[in-house]
């Protein structure tokens, strides 16, 4: 593999950690264990841009198209990639706090649903009274951690010929009235 083609893969993969940064947060929803990868790469790609320092994929992908014999070019990836084909020209300060602005919204946005999912059944169980004897409460919304619906229910076959071909259902009371 030649080395224009490494630099198109340290590329594809700059891509790659930038999306990751973005949207990790949001696949966290799904699949909690991409936080593992998630934070260690946004803190990362913030270290990177809060302290105004080179990527380090950009340097390597830079260096790789020099001995490929390529034209490098200057500046930051997105400033290469996305900026520069938008607008013409590099980045300016407030273009960089819309960066910034829009990668710290986006992971606040994701950690936040998480923090409120992660702490809602907890909060939920604690401030639900328990229902009093002898009311129905199977209208209720059913939270996580719940006994299932068919909690204080029987359920009973009739036999055959009887004209009944389903199962039928009958709620008990556990308290005597």
């Amino acid at each position: 593999m030649g080395y224009g083609a490494l630099a198109d893969v340290v590329a594809i993969i700059h891509l790659l950690a930038i999306v990751t940064m973005l949207f990790g947060g949001f696949l966290a929803w799904r699949w909690p264990r991409v936080i593992a990868v998630h934070a260690p790469v946004a803190a990362v790609i913030g270290g990177v841009f809060l302290l105004g320092v080179d990527c380090p994929l950009t340097a390597l992908e830079q260096h790789l198209r020099t001995a490929a014999g390529e034209a490098s070019y200057s500046g930051g990836y997105l400033d290469h990639y996305l900026v520069g084909p938008l607008t013409g020209h590099g980045a300016t300060p407030a273009l960089r706090t819309l960066e910034l602005g829009v990668a710290v919204g986006f992971n606040l946005l994701a950690y936040g649903v998480l923090a409120v999912r992660w702490a809602a059944p907890t909060l939920i169980t604690r401030r639900r009274a328990a229902p009093a004897a002898g009311t129905d409460d199977q209208d209720r919304p059913q939270w996580r951690g719940d006994p299932p619906a068919t909690a204080g229910m029987t359920v009973t076959v009739e036999p055959a010929g009887t004209g009944v071909d389903r199962p039928s259902a009958k709620r008990t009371s556990s308290s005597s009235t």
